[in-house]
């Protein structure tokens, strides 16, 4: 069970990529713009992930993902409270992984750090932890060969 890439409802910039493997439901919005929300075992502080897409390409999107591999993959954490530093990390089981979120431009301010670009990544017990990197990067490199569906909207 692979991981797949989301825009987000409501965004033109702004993704999440998600495992299969930890996806307990979809919840359709009332109106097709909003998108659908995808719901976990577990609960996510401050965050809801909403795809933009109606259910039915959500659904496919999901499936195309449940039929691709995982690897082990060398990234890069940020770790501090404030300062973040930069922390290489062998993630040895990826499939541990629920979500990875991109962090808003509010929420990176709240921390000093040189990196560009700063994700959440989800654990499946809703811990967190802060990585170097977009979402679609790490499912590319974490993906088998490389493959990640997107949802074409």
């Amino acid at each position: 069970m692979g991981f797949c890439l989301f825009r987000e409802a409501g965004s033109d910039n702004t993704y999440f990529a998600v495992n299969v493997a930890h996806v307990e439901d979809l919840q359709p919005q009332e109106t097709p713009e909003f998108g659908c929300v995808i719901k976990f075992p577990f609960s996510i502080e401050n965050y809801t992930p909403m795809a933009a897409g109606a259910l039915e390409v959500v659904q496919k999107t999901l499936m195309d993902a449940s039929k691709i591999g995982l690897g082990k993959i060398d990234a890069e954490i940020l770790a501090g409270t404030k300062v973040l530093r930069h922390t290489p990390l062998l993630i040895n089981n990826p499939n541990r992984i629920a979500l990875i979120r991109e962090l808003k431009d509010e929420e990176l301010a709240l921390y000093e750090t040189d990196a560009p670009v700063v994700s959440q990544l989800v654990f499946m017990d809703g811990t967190t932890r802060l990585l170097a990197s977009r979402p679609g990067v790490f499912a590319t490199k974490v993906n088998a060969n490389g493959k990640v569906p997107l949802l074409k909207i």
